[in-house]
């Protein structure tokens, strides 16, 4: 029937089988036909389902959905476009030749926007992550997600080139051994970018904490996908490379809950008995008065050369080094303070030289 009615419309428009690269002027019209109806159904298809699940989405709370509107969203007109001609060219009369190019177009095609889809899902899961992480955790959360895509991006060539007929085997031992050159080449960037993870997954210290790396000290400022930079006691900034850091002995003095100070005050050796005696608790009482300040012992200790040696320990409440350096200078002015007002006197390097006389 359709055969008859197709005979008939040629019959009476002699113009319709005017052929155009071997194919009829009604062939043509036909594959246009199809295109842009292939067009128009996805179109609307997009539209009409993104449109759906927006509205969907703004109902429930769960990712889900937004991962899917993120997916359509980066299904862009090229594809619509690309997948009505390769629709449309089963109407004409195509060589083997134009179809296996056709075909191979639509494999790449299609493994674009397929990664583009995930890539989008990555995104939303990615920027779900970051807005519950520090700056340094936003950067290797970043570091991470390209590391993805990037693998992405190679295991998809990988399956194209693979489909396209390539040997993938042979085509990987080959990239195998160029690798090699350049992992000699960056070898020292990537393994920088690695150590970088290594510190963020193993947390050694974080920003603000105060660190003693080998010989360096300093405050921890921030840490980058290669380098760390300290600030130091002298306010310089102190650069190092995280491939060194993973592998240094490190002191992470931001760690600690209390700090133990330990220091020894020396009298002379003319303080009478009952001021040396005295000494033990004056120490406890001063200690004792700072907030964030734990007394443990005050001992006579030792006979030096020229004084009389207490020995004191005390723990502070927080790790904090100019935390302690405060506590310490507070101590330090009530000794004097309270030694000048017993008339007890701190010691300081003297020889006393005794001259005996014979007659």
């Amino acid at each position: 029937m359709f055969q008859e009615k197709l005979n008939s419309i040629l019959e009476a428009y002699p113009m319709m089988e005017v052929e155009i690269f071997s194919n009829g002027i009604f062939r043509w019209l036909i594959s246009a036909g199809v295109f842009f109806l292939s067009y128009l159904v996805l179109k609307i298809f997009k539209t009409a389902v993104l449109s759906r699940l927006k509205k969907i989405a703004k109902k429930t709370k769960n990712e889900f959905d937004d991962v899917i509107i993120n997916g359509l969203d980066a299904i862009h007109w090229p594809f619509n476009l690309f997948i009505s001609v390769y629709v449309a060219q089963y109407v004409l009369l195509v060589s083997p030749k134009i179809q296996s190019i056709l075909y191979y177009i639509l494999i790449i095609t299609v493994s674009y926007y397929l990664i583009r889809v995930i890539q989008a899902a990555i995104d939303v899961f990615i920027q779900k992550i970051i807005t519950q992480k520090d700056k340094e955790g936003q950067e290797m959360i970043k570091l991470i997600s390209t590391i993805v895509k990037v693998a992405l991006w190679i295991i998809a060539a990988m399956l194209i080139l693979s489909n396209l007929g390539y040997n993938i085997t042979s085509l990987m031992a080959g990239f195998g051994v160029g690798g090699i050159v350049i992992a000699f080449a960056v070898q020292k960037m990537v393994s920088d970018l690695f150590s970088s993870l290594s510190i963020y997954f193993d947390k050694p210290f974080q920003p603000d904490d105060f660190v003693k790396i080998e010989s360096d000290m300093g405050t921890v400022k921030s840490i980058g996908m290669r380098t760390t930079r300290l600030t130091s006691l002298q306010g310089e900034e102190l650069i190092i490379p995280n491939s060194e850091i993973v592998v240094a002995k490190i002191q992470n003095f931001g760690k600690m809950k209390q700090r133990r100070v330990n220091f020894e005050i020396g009298v002379t050796y003319d303080t009478p008995k009952s001021k040396l005696e005295a000494i033990p608790a004056m120490i406890e009482k001063i200690i004792k008065a700072q907030k964030k300040a734990i007394f443990d012992r005050c001992y006579f200790k030792t006979f030096g050369d020229f004084s009389l040696g207490f020995d004191i320990v005390y723990f502070t409440n927080s790790g904090d080094y100019v935390e302690y350096l405060k506590i310490q200078q507070a101590i330090n002015l009530e000794i004097i303070k309270i030694f000048e007002k017993e008339k007890i006197e701190i010691a300081f390097p003297t020889q006393t030289v005794h001259i005996t006389h014979n007659t």
